[in-house]
């Protein structure tokens, strides 16, 4: 269980001590602000300490590795990945000519309509303005995971893209038998290499605008663009994927957990090296993406309960143990809000004509 420490004293310009319940409650009646408003405010702000967030765990006695030593941990304790699935990864990535922006996406039948959304905002939003403003040329990858024939149609006649399928009946058994948490980590780093830019994006994430400009900066000056929720990243980490990565649960704590709904990824060594390729051998590793054969369980995070490896995330709590483990509080310049690009779950959108 985590404990978050509440800084309850600050020192004002005086370098009077003064503590929090002394400033919030009024000492004279000149005051405008009721005792009882004093209370309502406190109560708003002590919500915002509850552990569901970043805390400090006071009982941590781990600490981060110096940045050489941390990065040589990370990279030689990987899973050994075969020579053979890599070069598989490879041949994926060849399928799609080359571009500057690569946009990728993969539903399932039962996201497909969620799915004809970020095609929709793409269409109208996003490559419009790309070239009005830019000399980017740019792929729409998108995956079927399962789609029914129907809906296949449908996405090869209108969606404007290369629709790929996965797995490929041909590729070896380790691939056939991947589950659905292990894939995107594959195919982002088998097209990463034929861009100057991939942009990762799931069914559910919709463009209020077409303007990402300020995404494609953040992500050629830093290397990695991503996002983050509300929770403290390790209420949804397993035990087990925090051994496979040589870390502790309270170590994360005060970091907020990443999301790897939408994310941007810049080709370059750095971060194909020492992001995509641990990510990419957690999803083959046997027990790193999927803890054990009873992973389903995993699935629900109830708001109620606090503490440690509540629920898991799979692919996207490995992607945030991996970037906090080699940037920690420096990740604050990878993780960036942008209140162009949201997600919206369950938006089902007829974007495609009903018949082929």
């Amino acid at each position: 269980m985590s404990t978050c420490v509440y800084f309850m004293i600050y020192t004002d310009i005086t370098y009077s001590h003064v503590t929090l319940w002394s400033f919030l409650k009024p000492n004279s009646k000149d005051r405008l602000v009721s005792e009882k408003h004093d209370d309502n405010i406190t109560s708003l702000y002590l919500q915002r300490w509850e552990d569901v967030g970043p805390c400090v765990d006071p009982a941590c006695n781990t600490t981060f590795l110096p940045p050489r030593a941390r990065l040589q941990r990370l990279v030689s304790t990987q899973y050994n990945v075969s020579s053979r699935h890599l070069e598989v990864l490879r041949s994926l990535g060849a399928r799609v000519p080359p571009a500057d922006l690569v946009f990728l996406t993969a539903a399932s039948e039962d996201h497909f309509d969620e799915s004809q959304g970020v095609i929709r905002d793409l269409h109208e939003k996003v490559f419009p303005w790309l070239t009005g403003n830019t000399n980017y040329t740019y792929n729409l990858i998108y995956y079927d995971l399962g789609l029914a024939n129907k809906s296949l149609a449908l996405l090869t006649k209108y969606c404007r893209c290369h629709v790929l399928s996965f797995p490929f009946q041909s590729l070896p058994d380790i691939f056939k038998n991947l589950r659905t948490y292990q894939w995107k980590p594959l195919l982002v780093r088998a097209h990463s290499p034929h861009s100057k830019i991939l942009m990762w994006m799931d069914a559910s994430v919709r463009f209020k605008s077409g303007d990402v400009s300020l995404i494609i900066q953040r992500v050629m000056a830093d290397g990695f663009f991503i996002q983050r929720d509300g929770w403290m990243m390790p209420r949804h980490v397993m035990p087990v994927m925090l051994q496979y990565f040589h870390t502790e649960a309270c170590l994360l704590a005060p970091f907020y957990e990443t999301e790897a709904n939408f994310f941007v990824v810049k080709n370059e060594p750095l971060m194909s090296q020492v992001v995509l390729d641990p990510w990419v051998a957690c999803a083959f590793a046997p027990r790193c993406v999927y803890p054990g054969d009873d992973w389903i369980k995993l699935l629900p995070c109830h708001g109620d309960k606090r503490g440690y490896s509540v629920c898991h995330r799979f692919d996207q709590a490995a992607l945030g143990v991996i970037l906090v483990t080699l940037f920690d509080f420096k990740l604050s310049h990878l993780v960036v809000p942008d209140n162009n690009v949201n997600i919206q779950r369950d938006n089902l959108v007829k974007y495609f004509p009903s018949t082929v």
